[in-house]
Protein backbone atom coordinates (compact mmCIF):
# COMPACT_ATOMS: atom_id res chain seq x y z
CA UNK A 1 0.00 0.00 0.00
CA UNK A 2 1.50 3.21 -0.95
CA UNK A 3 0.75 6.09 1.64
CA UNK A 4 -1.21 8.95 0.54
CA UNK A 5 0.70 12.49 -0.71
CA UNK A 6 1.26 14.42 2.26
CA UNK A 7 1.83 18.12 2.81
CA UNK A 8 5.55 19.17 1.81
CA UNK A 9 5.83 21.82 4.30
CA UNK A 10 7.51 21.43 7.84
CA UNK A 11 5.53 20.97 10.84
CA UNK A 12 4.98 23.64 13.34
CA UNK A 13 7.24 22.83 16.31
CA UNK A 14 3.71 22.51 18.44
CA UNK A 15 2.67 19.63 15.41
CA UNK A 16 6.15 18.07 15.61
CA UNK A 17 6.55 18.00 19.79
CA UNK A 18 2.95 16.36 19.40
CA UNK A 19 3.92 13.66 17.38
CA UNK A 20 7.55 12.49 18.35
CA UNK A 21 7.20 12.93 21.86
CA UNK A 22 2.98 13.44 22.48
CA UNK A 23 4.45 16.67 24.04
CA UNK A 24 1.96 20.19 23.71
CA UNK A 25 5.11 22.20 25.12
CA UNK A 26 8.67 21.91 25.30
CA UNK A 27 9.84 20.28 28.45
CA UNK A 28 11.06 22.35 31.26
CA UNK A 29 9.73 25.56 29.27
CA UNK A 30 7.42 29.04 30.54
CA UNK A 31 4.65 27.12 30.16
CA UNK A 32 5.16 25.50 33.33
CA UNK A 33 6.48 27.76 35.62
CA UNK A 34 5.27 26.84 38.90
CA UNK A 35 4.70 22.78 39.72
CA UNK A 36 0.89 21.49 40.50
CA UNK A 37 1.50 19.65 44.23
CA UNK A 38 -0.14 16.96 44.84
CA UNK A 39 0.81 14.74 46.80
CA UNK A 40 2.49 11.74 44.46
CA UNK A 41 4.83 14.79 42.82
CA UNK A 42 5.89 15.31 46.81
CA UNK A 43 6.39 11.64 46.99
CA UNK A 44 8.62 11.19 43.65
CA UNK A 45 10.47 14.66 44.69
CA UNK A 46 11.49 13.03 48.31
CA UNK A 47 12.20 9.55 46.79
CA UNK A 48 14.45 11.80 43.82
CA UNK A 49 15.76 13.34 46.63
CA UNK A 50 16.63 10.44 49.10
CA UNK A 51 18.31 8.85 45.73
CA UNK A 52 20.72 12.05 45.30
CA UNK A 53 22.10 11.81 49.23
CA UNK A 54 23.19 8.48 48.73
CA UNK A 55 24.78 8.87 45.75
CA UNK A 56 22.59 6.34 43.95
CA UNK A 57 21.22 6.36 39.64
CA UNK A 58 17.70 5.65 38.75
CA UNK A 59 15.78 5.31 35.67
CA UNK A 60 12.65 7.74 35.52
CA UNK A 61 9.88 5.70 33.17
CA UNK A 62 6.29 5.97 31.82
CA UNK A 63 3.80 7.08 29.26
CA UNK A 64 4.54 9.79 27.58
CA UNK A 65 2.89 13.21 28.66
CA UNK A 66 2.56 12.02 32.29
CA UNK A 67 5.38 14.79 33.69
CA UNK A 68 8.25 12.65 33.73
CA UNK A 69 10.21 15.34 32.17
CA UNK A 70 8.80 18.16 34.35
CA UNK A 71 9.26 16.09 37.61
CA UNK A 72 12.85 15.26 36.87
CA UNK A 73 13.44 19.39 35.76
CA UNK A 74 11.36 20.37 38.77
CA UNK A 75 13.39 18.46 40.87
CA UNK A 76 16.82 19.50 39.34
CA UNK A 77 16.14 23.15 39.71
CA UNK A 78 16.59 23.00 43.55
CA UNK A 79 19.71 21.27 43.71
CA UNK A 80 22.60 23.10 45.08
CA UNK A 81 25.22 23.92 41.78
CA UNK A 82 27.99 23.76 44.01
CA UNK A 83 27.24 19.84 44.60
CA UNK A 84 25.43 18.60 41.94
CA UNK A 85 26.29 18.70 38.09
CA UNK A 86 23.04 18.24 36.29
CA UNK A 87 23.18 16.55 32.55
CA UNK A 88 19.75 16.30 30.81
CA UNK A 89 19.75 14.56 27.98
CA UNK A 90 17.15 13.65 25.65
CA UNK A 91 16.38 11.08 23.01
CA UNK A 92 12.28 10.61 21.55
CA UNK A 93 13.33 7.40 19.84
Amino acid sequence: MVPPIMNAEKPSLSIALKTLWGAAEMPFGDACAEPFRHPTFEELTRRLQQLCEIGASGLVHGPNGIGKSYLCGCFTEKLPEKRYKILSLANPR
